[in-house]
């Protein structure tokens, strides 16, 4: 195992700041600063960013004051992001860096981002990994005014020039990708929730159809069988989201935390998950119509899905067999459920939502998290059709 790099002392402002650097030094690409988030240290900014010193390039990676081997900050309050930005700026000078790349994880990212509207003439470009939130922008002329140098900054000799022109190939089996959610096994995640997501708006937008045509049957079954299985689903659903995100999911600033914190509620407005399960049996045993207009509704989309018809037969077995069927409820509403879901997503949906949907919530090629969607699931598309489109 190569030996880590000495840690060189470099000064902050009234800080000491602890400093290493790898690869070439002689590189022909602008040299990259990475900047670590608040509860990390220069070790855990960017995994598996020692490929970038193996590949030749110039990595400089520190420890922002009062993180581990830096010093702390000479009042507690020291420790503004203007405070950040100005330790940046020393080191840059301190190791006569005139123009660098800068790449930031949460608090880093920030600090890097601030960096750069002060100062864009030294960012050839700019990495943002989860940046932590600064709050609302001012609006004043002189903030616009700085977000335009550093759009400008940016634009000519920057990132889309000077860095892209200057950098060095990505060792050989190493793809290099920008968006977050471009990553085969984040697009995997996203289109996991996307199915849910699609599948609870399809039964919802069904049950509504219900309620403007006066269809009691329907109405009466699929209503708690909705409320049991997407109260179910929103918590871990909500969590998965918040976690795809990072640490902005998790601060207050974003609406997520309040959501998460929230989801769980939805089954004790909407009667516990149990009282549900048992309002299925109640309404099958005095209306029996209920449980017929169902299946009708399910066998709508007979034939199309292999996954959907074998659930379909299961489901007529379970509400036929009354052994201990009070034990089995929560069984018995959450295969309701998704045949109903799987029946509408195969007859109003996509093919590749309907196909993903079946193949893993009534088939056995799913897994018992989200984004375990088997091969062949056509992720990119999935996710495509749930992204906003934003008409400015």
């Amino acid at each position: 195992m190569a030996e880590a790099p000495p840690v060189q002392r470099v000064p902050g402002v009234g800080v000491e700041l602890a400093v290493q650097t790898e690869g070439d030094p002689a590189s022909a690409a602008p040299p990259l600063v990475l900047a670590h988030g608040l509860t990390a240290t220069r070790r855990y900014v960017v995994h598996g960013s020692r490929l970038l010193p193996r590949a030749g390039y110039r990595v400089i990676s520190y420890d922002a004051r009062g993180h581990g081997e830096s010093s702390p900050a000479p009042d507690r309050g020291a420790y503004e992001y203007s405070d950040l930005v100005a330790d940046l700026g020393r080191l840059l000078d301190e190791l006569g860096l005139d123009r660098v790349v800068l790449a930031g994880a949460s608090m880093g990212a920030a600090t890097t981002l601030a960096f750069a509207v002060e100062h864009p003439e030294r960012v050839a470009a700019l990495v943002q990994i989860t940046p932590a939130h600064l709050g609302l922008p001012r609006t004043d002329d002189r903030e616009l005014a700085r977000w335009d140098a550093l759009a400008e900054g940016l634009e000519h000799d920057g990132a889309e020039h000077r860095a892209l022109r200057q950098r060095q190939p990505l060792p050989h089996g190493i793809e290099e990708r920008v968006l977050l959610a471009e990553q085969p096994l984040h697009l995997n995640v996203l289109a996991d929730l996307c199915l849910d997501s699609e599948a609870a708006t399809a039964t919802a937008l069904r049950l509504a159809r219900a309620v403007d045509e006066d269809d009691r049957p329907f109405r009466r079954l699929a209503t708690a069988i909705a409320k049991y299985w997407i109260c179910k689903r929103t918590p871990p659903l909500v969590a998965e989201a918040l976690e795809c995100i990072g640490g902005n999911g998790y601060v207050e600033e974003s609406v997520l935390p309040r959501l998460y914190r929230e989801s769980p509620v939805n089954s004790l407005w909407e009667g516990s998950g149990s009282v549900n399960a048992l309002d299925l049996l109640r309404a099958s045993a005095k209306e029996p119509e209920s449980v017929e207009a169902l299946l009708r509704e399910i066998d709508l989309a007979r034939g199309r899905d292999a996954h959907l018809d074998a659930a379909t037969d299961t489901l007529r077995a379970e509400l036929g067999d009354l052994t201990e069927v009070e034990y089995r409820a929560r069984r018995i509403v959450e295969l309701a459920a998704l045949c109903l879901q799987g029946s509408l997503l195969v007859r109003h949906a996509p093919h590749e939502v309907a196909v993903g949907f079946c193949a893993t919530r009534l088939g056995a090629e799913g897994g018992r998290a989200y984004g375990t969607l088997p091969t062949g699931v056509d992720c990119a598309a999935i996710v495509e059709r749930h992204r906003p489109k934003l008409e400015i």
